[in-house]
């Protein structure tokens, strides 16, 4: 990393550093946005569920998480624990070649999920107070830059330590659960993400995996931050906001895509999640992107 941070053409400059909580018992839902730089979030404490580009990635305490530049992406947390991030967004520059070990600095993944990482907490702690401390420009600028020299120092031995997935396609479902997580469990929430327009529920996923109701509940309260019937809801709602706005569907067609046999129960669920019906969040949605226009 000494090289890399010695070399000429290497740069680095945060943009942003901001803290933001959810209280236990609340809901907060990002809009689907993306950034020019690259965005990486360190969750404090609690749970949340990111979406990238249509894949679904859980995410808890201690686990870090770097989405390229470009790629669109949103957070999703409603859970009874609350939830604690430090988000540092910052542009770099990198010599052409770098070590292997260091490759996933250049992202060309859409994203890095490296979990149970609490070693770097006090780095990202760091550079975030850094971000906000009035001092000189230049000796600013030289902190962070060994910060961060510091900070990819660990991440890279972590991720050639364990040979944790990179991201995954678009489309596709992000498996990197916890390494000592039976593969049932990630089977689980890919299948869940594959089939969210089905009939599916609690009983179902128990008879197919072969495992108890009761073992699912536990499962999505421990690993994923919300209830099973929660995570089909929200992926469904998410996946409805999107055909709202991307598509000239009817309410009627979009409500059957997601998986739901009465427009008039769908509206009613949509309501209750996103404050507004349907229609109304496709006018309010296309209004805003006219005017941005």
């Amino acid at each position: 990393m000494l090289d890399i941070w010695n070399d000429l053409e290497f740069d680095i400059t945060i943009t942003e550093a901001c803290k933001f909580q959810v209280r236990s018992g609340n809901r907060y839902e990002s809009e689907l946005h993306c950034h020019r730089g690259y965005e990486l979030n360190y969750i404090n404490f609690g749970l949340c569920v990111m979406e990238i580009e249509g894949s679904f990635i859980s995410l808890c305490q201690g686990d870090c998480i770097i989405v390229s530049p470009g790629v669109s992406h949103s957070f999703m947390m409603e859970f009874q624990r609350g939830c604690d991030i430090t988000q540092l967004e910052y542009d770099m520059g990198l010599p052409q070649k770098i070590p292997a070990s260091f490759q996933f600095l250049q992202g060309k993944h859409r994203f890095e999920q490296i979990r149970s990482c609490g070693m770097i907490r006090g780095t990202i702690e760091t550079l975030y107070h850094s971000y906000h401390e009035k001092v000189q420009q230049a000796c600013r600028k030289t902190f962070l830059e060994l910060g961060f020299a510091q900070l990819y120092w660990v991440l890279a031995s972590v991720l050639q330590e364990r040979g944790e997935e990179r991201g995954s396609k678009p489309g596709e479902v992000q498996k990197s659960m916890r390494q000592n997580e039976p593969k049932k469990d990630a089977g689980l929430l890919q299948y869940i993400n594959q089939n969210y327009d089905t009939k599916i529920n609690i009983e179902s996923l128990a008879e197919s995996f072969g495992v108890s109701s009761r073992y699912i509940r536990k499962f999505f309260a421990e690993h994923v931050g919300m209830s099973c019937t929660d995570y089909i809801t929200m992926l469904r709602m998410e996946k409805a906001k999107q055909m709202l706005w991307r598509t000239k569907k009817s309410i009627t067609e979009i409500a059957f895509a997601v998986g739901y046999s009465s427009s008039q129960y769908f509206g009613n669920v949509f309501r209750r999640f996103a404050g507004i019906s349907p229609g109304e969040f496709r006018r309010k949605y296309r209004e805003g992107t006219e005017q941005t226009e």
